[in-house]
């Protein structure tokens, strides 16, 4: 079960696939695995940045965050028997797109920080322009694309979960990520 979940996460990455393909788990073990990666890869995505128990927070309220948008989106269309393979779907394809984008940040983060240092002493920094940090071009490209795909698989799987047209997709993806968002900066707030 294991294998074919990775294997309809990579098709459905490629848009090939949708969340109706993720195997369904009556015993629920593949959404424990699916939950455990979602904590772990977006604890990692923070832990660039926050230490290890802040991290770990972060990333269960990223986690809890999927999981409370995605039951609430699927029972107002009155879809619950959809509720576990979309889920499952959206945290294992971001998962894979936050674990791809730890790479890209890690490279930039220590000249974003230098430049952050640099505002905290000289905010006038910021009406300068050519003060801002040179980063590679290749590595925010990269990122640029991770952050779009992600939010392309995100309208995807929850277009053809909530069967909706493109831009009901596009409009459930938004609401998705502002409240994961939501849900970050709230708990970062904490940890901090």
């Amino acid at each position: 079960m294991f294998t074919q979940a990775l294997s309809i996460t990579f098709r459905i990455l490629g848009f090939r696939a949708g969340p109706e393909d993720f195997p369904y788990d009556a015993s629920a073990r593949l959404t424990y695995a699916c939950v455990a990666l979602g904590v772990l890869a977006s604890a990692a995505l923070a832990a660039l940045e926050l230490t290890v128990p802040g991290a770990l927070l972060l990333g269960v309220a990223t986690v809890g965050a999927l999981g409370l948008y995605t039951r609430v989106v699927l029972r107002a269309r009155k879809l619950e028997n959809r509720i576990q393979q979309t889920f499952n779907a959206l945290l294992a394809t971001s998962s894979m797109l936050s674990l791809a984008l730890i790479f890209p940040l890690q490279q930039m983060l220590p000249a974003l920080n230098v430049f952050a240092e640099r505002l905290k002493t000289h905010p006038e920094l910021l009406q300068d322009p050519n003060s801002a940090p040179l980063l590679p071009m290749h590595l925010v490209l990269l990122a640029m694309v991770l952050l779009v795909w992600q939010f392309a698989v995100t309208a995807h799987i929850l277009r053809r979960a909530a069967n909706l047209r493109m831009a009901g997709g596009i409009f459930l993806a938004l609401l998705c990520v502002l409240t994961v968002l939501c849900f970050k900066v709230f708990f970062s707030a904490l940890v901090q």
